[in-house]
C-alpha cells in the first residue's frame, strides 16, 4: 500500500525581537515617515506599530520629539524617540520638534566647553545590507530576522536561517495509525529532525532524517515489525527569492534529494527527489497564509519505474491568546502518472515561543481520502543558535 509521507513544517507568525521592534518604531518616528508603508514592508498592521511605540515609550525608544534638557535623568516624554546623555545633561526629543531646532540645540550642547565629551549613540532605522554575511562571517545578532521554522505543519516556510547561524527543528515523537483493507499499521518515529545551516543571507542547507522508526503491521492474527533508521533522509537547499527580511509576501525555491538510508525493511532502495515552492502571504487582522506547491520524483515498486507526484497545501495561522498561536491546514497529493487515488489530509496544531530562539509545538492530522494514515499526533520543538 503506497502512502504519502507528511514531513512536519510552521505556523507563519513571526517572532519579533525587541531590537527589531525598536528599529521599526524609530522608522515610524522619522519626519515624513508613512506608518502604513512601514507596516506594509514589515508585513504588520499599522495598529501593531502604534502598540509597540506605546509599549516602548521611554528612554529606550529612538526618534525625534520635543526637547528638554536637565542635569539629572527624569521621566521621559511619552512620545520620546531619541534620548542623548552628554556630560551629565539629558536631552529628550519628541516627534513634533522641528529638525533644524533639534540639530541646533544638540550641536550647542555637544560643542559646549562646559560639557565633557561623551560618546553619543543614535539608532539608525535604515535596514542594514546583510548580503555580505556568509557561513564564515555570521550575521550579527541585532540584524537577525524574526525566528521562523518549517514545522509543525506540512507547508514549508520561505524564510531562511541567517548566514552563519544554525537551527534544529524536531519532533520528540510522531505517532501514526492506519487501517486499510483489514491491515492495521502503527508507526512511531523518534526524534525526526531537520538540521539547518545558514550559508548566505538568503540561502540555507537542511538535513532531514529520523534516527529511529518502528512500523508494526497486523493482518488477521499475523504481526510484523520493522524498525531502525528511517528512509526519509533528505538533503535540501532553500533559496529565498524575496521577502526574507520584510514585505507582505515571501517566496522561495527548495530543491531536495532523498537518500535510501533506511533499515532494510523500511527502505525502497531508490534515490528520489523533487522541488518545493513555498509562498507566505500576510493577511489583515493578524491572519497569515502559507501555500506550497511540490513536485516529487518517486519510485513505484509496482510499476518498477519513476513517476511524479504533485503535492499542494495551504495553511492558515492566527494568534489565539498572547504568544500562543494556532493553524489549520489542507494537504492534497495528485499521484504519479498511471492512476492512483487522490490523497487528502487535514491538520491542525499550536505553537508557543518559550524564548526568542525557542518554540514548542504540537498537533495532529486526519486522513481524508486515499492511501494516507488515518490519524497522526506529534509534539516537537525548534531552537536557533
Amino acid at each position: 500500500m503506497s502512502q504519502v509521507t507528511v514531513i512536519s513544517g510552521v505556523e507563519r507568525r513571526r517572532i519579533w525581537t525587541d531590537e527589531q521592534k525598536r528599529a521599526l518604531v524609530a522608522a515610524v518616528c522619522e519626519p515624513g515617515a508613512s506608518v502604513a508603508e512601514i507596516a506594509r514592508r514589515a508585513d504588520l498592521r499599522a495598529s501593531q506599530l502604534y502598540r509597540w511605540r506605546r509599549d516602548l515609550a521611554g528612554p529606550a525608544v529612538p526618534g525625534f520629539a520635543v526637547l528638554t534638557v536637565s542635569g539629572e535623568p527624569e521621566q521621559a516624554v511619552a512620545s520620546a524617540a531619541v534620548v542623548l546623555e552628554v556630560g551629565g545633561a539629558v536631552l529628550r526629543i519628541a516627534a513634533d520638534a522641528p529638525p533644524a531646532l533639534v540639530m541646533a540645540v544638540v550641536r550647542s550642547q555637544v560643542q559646549s566647553p562646559a560639557i565633557e565629551r561623551a560618546p553619543v549613540s543614535v539608532t539608525d532605522p535604515t535596514p542594514p545590507d546583510k548580503s555580505r554575511y556568509t557561513l564564515f562571517d555570521p550575521t550579527p545578532q541585532q540584524f537577525m530576522r524574526a525566528f521562523s521554522t518549517d514545522r509543525p505543519d506540512t507547508t514549508e516556510s520561505p524564510y531562511t536561517v541567517d548566514a552563519g547561524h544554525f537551527q534544529i527543528e524536531l519532533s520528540l515523537a510522531d505517532y501514526a495509525y492506519d487501517k486499510d483493507a483489514g491491515v492495521r499499521t502503527r508507526t512511531l518515529g523518534v526524534l525526526p529532525a531537520n538540521l539547518k545551516v545558514g550559508l548566505l543571507n538568503n540561502v540555507d542547507v537542511q538535513f532531514v532524517f529520523t534516527p529511529y522508526e518502528r512500523v508494526e503491521t497486523r493482518t488477521g492474527g499475523t504481526r510484523a515489525i520493522a524498525s531502525g533508521f528511517s528512509d526519509d533522509t533528505q538533503v535540501r537547499l532553500k533559496v529565498n527569492l524575496w521577502g526574507n527580511d520584510g514585505g507582505s509576501t515571501a517566496f522561495a525555491i527548495m530543491p531536495f534529494v532523498k537518500v535510501p538510508t533506511g533499515a532494510r525493511a523500511l527502505s525502497n532502495d531508490h534515490v528520489e527527489g523533487g522541488v518545493i515552492l513555498p509562498l507566505a502571504i500576510g493577511l489583515p487582522s493578524d491572519f497569515s497564509l502559507g501555500t506550497m506547491a511540490e513536485f516529487d520524483l518517486v519510485y513505484d515498486d509496482g510499476r518498477r519505474d519513476y513517476g511524479v507526484d504533485f503535492v499542494h497545501s495551504a495553511t492558515l495561522g492566527h494568534p489565539i491568546a498572547g504568544l500562543l498561536a494556532g493553524y489549520i491546514e489542507y494537504v492534497g497529493v495528485v499521484p504519479r502518472e498511471g492512476g492512483g487515488r487522490y490523497r487528502a489530509i487535514a491538520s491542525a496544531g499550536l505553537t508557543y515561543p518559550l524564548a526568542k530562539n525557542w518554540i514548542v509545538d504540537g498537533g495532529g492530522t486526519l486522513g481524508l481520502a486515499g492511501a494516507v494514515d488515518d490519524a497522526t499526533v506529534f509534539i516537537g520543538t525548534s531552537l536557533r543558535f
